[in-house]
């Protein structure tokens, strides 16, 4: 975990004029926990930040698109900054409508990972303007999403490419390997883990865009 997401982070709470004790109150985090997270001394997980980006009404996406290119990337792998929500409308809005067609080249994905984890994100469609996230996410074997259940509106499927995972969508937990998919309710609370021996990668779908 750097300072920079640290940092990051108490500048999105302090725009909002959100006190330390009132965001941990809002998310369900530690008073301690935060402010270790903003000195740059806790890494967040996947859970931790959803959360986070809820109570200051911003996306993980937002929150993490600075901390991308410090992260290490994987053998093989292009890591690009991801844009700020606002910079993405405002680019798409001057390209033209959201229903316009758009190419996204596998050189020039907005990707990101989470900070101390290796989990990384590849946003497959061009930006958050949309009804429809589609991305490839992979992570390497013992790697969950969090402790906390994530929970939010819409819908999503995940496809596995490759690997095996375990899902627990509301009181039921599911396993899957290569060529399964799921569809739930984002509504349900739901997590995962690499349950595999290989990396996982997985084609997610979300609407409306979450993360």
């Amino acid at each position: 975990m750097n300072r920079n997401f640290g940092e990051k982070l108490r500048s999105a709470r302090h725009a909002k004029k959100t006190a330390l004790k009132d965001l941990a109150a809002e998310c369900g985090l530690s008073y301690s926990y935060i402010s270790q997270v903003e000195r740059g001394e806790a890494s967040p997980s996947l859970s931790a930040l959803d959360s986070l980006a809820k109570a200051l009404g911003t996306t993980v996406w937002e929150l993490l698109r600075d901390d991308s290119s410090e992260a290490p990337a994987p053998a093989g792998s292009n890591i690009h900054h991801a844009e700020s929500v606002a910079a993405l409308q405002a680019r798409t809005q001057a390209n033209g409508t959201t229903r316009a067609s758009k190419v996204v080249r596998k050189d020039g994905r907005r990707s990101v990972i989470l900070p101390q984890s290796n989990i990384l994100y590849q946003m497959l469609t061009p930006d958050l303007n949309r009804e429809l996230q589609l991305l490839i996410v992979e992570a390497e074997p013992d790697t969950d999403s969090g402790d906390q259940a994530l929970s939010h509106g819409g819908e999503e499927c995940c496809f596995v490419i490759s690997g095996k995972f375990e899902i627990d969508v509301g009181e039921e937990t599911f396993v899957l390997e290569k060529g399964d998919s799921i569809y739930f309710s984002s509504e349900l609370p739901h997590r995962w883990r690499n349950i595999g021996n290989e990396k996982l990668v997985l084609l997610l779908a979300v609407t409306p865009p979450a993360y």
